[in-house]
């Protein structure tokens, strides 16, 4: 016995790190076992001239069974950081982007935005006018300036109010036809605005 408690006081502080590593390993796994896989994770990035989170409600309302978690971002287009949050945010990590006609920086959308192929074209053509760069369709007009069609958004009053466009991530997994992926929960959340 004597010499147990010996050797627990010799190593006493080999046997505590290793019971922290044990336990830091067990949280670590369940929480990546826990995490939500690409195709169960959808990301919104929101441009908008006011906070208004009834989009957010009606995409959880409408989201199918395999998604566990929207990831909505919204930013303030009048907030001096917005153009680093878009780049950021918006380029990288989202799935859907919606942004009003004067934060879209033209260069960027061949490359960062789907293109919207005939098949889409042709579904949401009675929903919604597109955005236009080359002959090339990119976007849904999902708000027109000066008119009531929807209020989703703070899309701002008089003046500073503006059209507004949808755009879809290239390579997105939820892009559907667009990506070659079998999910399409980007357009289906996209329509919500035709309602």
């Amino acid at each position: 016995m004597k010499k147990i408690f010996n050797n627990i006081k010799k190593h006493f502080l080999t046997y505590i790190c290793l019971i922290v590593v044990g336990f830091v390993s067990c949280f670590y796994f369940l929480e990546l076992k826990n995490m939500p896989r690409n195709e169960e994770l959808i990301s919104i990035f929101v441009g908008a001239k006011g906070n208004n989170n009834s989009l957010l409600t009606k995409f959880d309302k409408q989201k199918p069974d395999y998604i566990r978690k929207i990831q909505y971002r919204q930013f303030l287009v009048t907030d001096s950081g917005f153009n680093q949050n878009y780049k950021n945010f918006s380029y990288n990590l989202s799935d859907i982007i919606i942004i009003p006609r004067s934060k879209i920086f033209v260069d960027d959308v061949p490359i960062c935005f789907a293109k919207l192929n005939t098949e889409t074209i042709s579904e949401f053509s009675s929903l919604f006018a597109f955005y236009d760069l080359s002959d090339e369709k990119y976007g849904f007009l999902i708000h027109q300036a000066q008119s009531n069609d929807n209020d989703y958004l703070d899309y701002g009053e008089g003046e500073e109010d503006e059209d507004y466009f949808a755009f879809i991530k290239r390579g997105s997994i939820h892009g559907g036809s667009l990506s070659g992926s079998k999910y399409r929960t980007a357009l289906d959340f996209i329509k919500v605005f035709s309602i």
